[in-house]
């Protein structure tokens, strides 16, 4: 399953999520009147599908990730010279690199999902391709999270 996603020109609170089709299969909206950033992920009718939020005061940085498979933690890791993420609960760890959008979520030795730059692109335009349907919802939280988090500590 491949999936892409790109913020619109000029808009900085909007994403769009097409498949290979060039179907909108979600819409996420960013809300700025939370405590913590929040993010709502809607399908293309418009039902709230998951909803990704940035745990306040958190080191080095959480999320709350809200599916309906129930509420999983991103949580981000950090060393001197490298970082990771990682959701505990599913056994996933998130590694790469992230300033160049080229990473990867794996499950021990398997891959669940590949997060890259899509090409050609005429501005940000993202390409996640995820192992198993079954992930689809909780691999787009995570990667929308790890976008926040870095927009976030980039400020």
């Amino acid at each position: 399953m491949i999936y892409y996603l790109q913020e619109e020109l000029f808009s900085f609170d909007h994403f769009d999520i097409w498949d290979e089709q060039d179907n909108v299969c979600f819409q996420v909206d960013r809300e700025f009147l939370t405590w913590g950033k929040t993010l709502r992920v809607r399908d293309a009718q418009g039902r709230l599908c998951a909803t990704v939020h940035h745990v306040p005061f958190s080191i080095p940085c959480s999320f709350e990730l809200e599916t309906a498979g129930g509420t999983l933690e991103l949580d981000r890791h950090f060393s001197l010279f490298s970082r990771s993420y990682s959701i505990d609960s599913l056994g996933w760890e998130v590694e790469g690199d992230f300033f160049g959008v080229d990473y990867a979520i794996t499950k021990g030795s398997q891959t669940v999902a590949r997060m890259e730059k899509a090409w050609p692109a005429f501005h940000d335009r993202y390409r996640l391709e995820i192992a198993d349907p079954a992930d689809a919802m909780a691999a787009l939280c995570t990667v929308l999270a790890i976008d926040c988090c870095d927009e976030h500590h980039q400020n």
